[in-house]
């Protein structure tokens, strides 16, 4: 008898390391982007600057295709890089724009085109200056 219990115990073991086993294979699973911490709206400024085909490196730099590069906040907000901008690519001209809101500082992008002045994020997006 204590044969038997042994043997069936042997055999549920190995039942249990087959079953969690798997094949030889590497199965591991792919992080999804909020595993990775990645939570909420994409940042802007690296969305801005990849749009437009350049590249944002691991210190936050939009870096273009000569090397040169701005910070990417700074190219998102007009203050360097003006004339790699989504508006100087249409014709237009791009400034930034500072004002006081709410106790706060708003530092933004305008694009002028063919008369009209419009933010030039809502630009970019929309690819309408209204």
């Amino acid at each position: 008898m204590h044969v038997r219990g042994i043997t069936a115990v042997a055999l549920l073991v190995s039942a249990l390391a087959s079953a969690c086993g798997g094949d030889s294979e590497s199965k591991s699973p792919v992080a999804s982007d909020d595993e990775r911490g990645n939570v909420g709206p994409a940042n802007p400024a690296s969305e801005y600057c990849g749009a437009l085909g350049y590249k944002v490196d691991a210190s936050g730099a939009c870096v273009f295709p000569d090397g040169a590069s701005c910070e990417q906040w700074a190219f998102y907000r007009a203050q360097c890089g003006n004339g790699r901008s989504y508006c100087a690519s249409k014709g237009g001209t791009i400034a930034t724009r500072t004002e006081d809101r709410n106790g706060g500082t708003y530092i933004y992008a305008l694009c002028t085109l063919n008369g009209k002045t419009c933010s030039e994020d809502s630009f970019f997006r929309t690819g309408k200056c209204e």
